[in-house]
């Protein structure tokens, strides 16, 4: 799914979309938009309330988004056609129009756009892959569109390359999205079935697999009076799940910071360590549970506070092992899990630089912070800046706190392209808003966090 939901991603062409630094996306707070007051539509959103001229910015928007508050399709005037030739050729591009209304934008390479009055697209990016949707109302009638019941309710458009297709629908009510659940389910999509129902919360999903190895993952979601409906089909894959601690690609050989030098006290042996940017490693390819537990045992030994630990087995019987520590400004995750074969122990600075310290009450005023909500619930919070990015860990917020303000994000605008998981560890709900930030809440084995972009996407 995330493959088709960034598709779009490659329409920065060799246009590089330069127009949006000069368009100006600021980090000032985010303001409530007024849809009536033409100043407050998204950046790119020129020539489509206020009569103004056409820009490229808008063209790409509607392309990534499908959404025609930023464009709407239709047979341009020669004055809207002169507005749109006149910024595609300042960054680069040229740009043609045929008398039935299509637009065809090429950029400085061989990539394309073609955006036709029906509102569909195709084109080709900057590496010569094709891209594209269609607007038209018909259910698809391919293989993949044929593997999956027919629904009833709109279709606002289609996507689909050579290994999925998504479907964006409209008009849709809990009670239709429910309905069309059960209607996947008696297909025969059963291998894994997952299926959430939270009417009060306006939320509903169901996914599962068939006897082919075709996965079906359909969504629904109201916030804000905006319906986001969505459903997904392509050939089955396993996903590693959610990653839920700092680690992944392994960072600079280095040596251990003093303050950590106690999880190696006879040197580094057979373990490597990296440094990560923000936070250090400790890695084994293999390691055993009693490793694991030494490990913890030193943070106890050290004064640090046991703030989880989970212990149990995969279905292949071989271990699997978190545990999280913390003292002060410090965090350290172990993580073992047989079936990896790893072992990884994180070594987390929360507090540096100009970083709020940890366990504060305060929230920012000014900056990232103020795009999201300040969560009402917890004892303090602990803010780290990571540059692209800004996380808080909220000390004191428990499961029950996720509902909640997983609604008020969406309250705040971050419904666009929603991601949502709810196992018994791990909880997560993440979502662009319309200026392109990403925001998300998680709630993972025991720690909750919150955290925003820097810059819009």
């Amino acid at each position: 799914m995330k493959k088709l939901l960034i598709l779009f991603i490659a329409l920065t062409l060799a246009l590089s979309l330069a127009a949006c630094g000069e368009n100006g996306s600021s980090d000032d707070p985010l303001k409530p938009r007024d849809e009536n007051t033409s100043q407050t539509q998204p950046s790119g959103a020129q020539g489509i309330k206020d009569g103004t001229g056409l820009s490229l910015e808008a063209i790409l928007m509607y392309v990534e988004t499908g959404d025609t508050e930023y464009f709407r399709p239709r047979v341009l005037t020669s004055s809207e056609q002169a507005a749109l030739r006149a910024d595609v050729e300042k960054q680069g591009g040229s740009v043609t129009f045929d008398v039935d209304g299509t637009i065809n934008i090429t950029g400085s390479d061989s990539s394309r756009i073609t955006v036709r009055s029906d509102g569909s697209v195709e084109g080709v990016d900057a590496d010569g892959q094709p891209f594209g949707f269609s607007n038209k109302k018909d259910w698809p009638s391919s293989a993949l569109g044929s593997a999956v019941p027919k629904a009833e309710f709109g279709i606002k458009m289609h996507v689909e390359d050579d290994e999925s297709l998504m479907i964006m629908f409209k008009d849709v009510s809990f009670d239709q999205a429910k309905a069309y659940g059960q209607q996947l389910a008696s297909a025969g999509f059963t291998v894994d079935p997952s299926e959430l129902e939270m009417k009060e919360n306006g939320m509903y999903s169901y996914s599962g697999t068939n006897a082919d190895g075709i996965t079906a993952d359909f969504s629904y979601m109201a916030s804000g009076g905006e319906i986001t409906c969505a459903l997904t089909v392509g050939k089955h894959t396993d996903d590693p799940g959610v990653d839920v601690t700092p680690g992944g690609a392994a960072g600079t050989p280095s040596d251990l910071p003093a303050h950590f030098a106690f999880m190696l006290p006879d040197g580094k042996g057979d373990f490597d360590v990296y440094n990560n940017d923000y936070f250090y490693s400790v890695e084994k390819a293999g390691g055993t549970l009693p490793e694991a537990k030494t490990f913890a045992s030193r943070c106890a030994s050290n004064g640090y506070e046991e703030r989880m630990v989970q212990e149990n087995k995969n279905d292949d019987g071989s271990d699997v092992y978190f545990a999280v520590y913390t003292k002060d400004k410090y965090e350290i995750h172990i993580s073992l899990n047989m079936l990896e074969k790893k072992l990884q122990i994180d070594l987390i600075e929360t507090q540096s630089g100009t970083n709020i310290p940890a366990g504060t009450d305060s929230w920012p005023t000014s900056g990232p912070l103020t795009r999201i909500p300040k969560p009402d619930f917890g004892t303090g919070f602990t803010i780290r800046d990571d540059g692209d990015s800004i996380t808080v860990s909220v000390t004191g917020a428990t499961a029950a706190n996720f509902a909640p303000y997983m609604q008020s994000l969406q309250n705040a605008g971050f419904t666009v392209s929603p991601e949502y998981d709810d196992d018994d560890d791990v909880k997560l709900y993440e979502a662009h808003n319309k200026e392109g930030y990403d925001a998300y809440v998680q709630w993972a084995y025991g720690v909750f966090a919150v955290g925003v972009t820097t810059i819009p996407e």
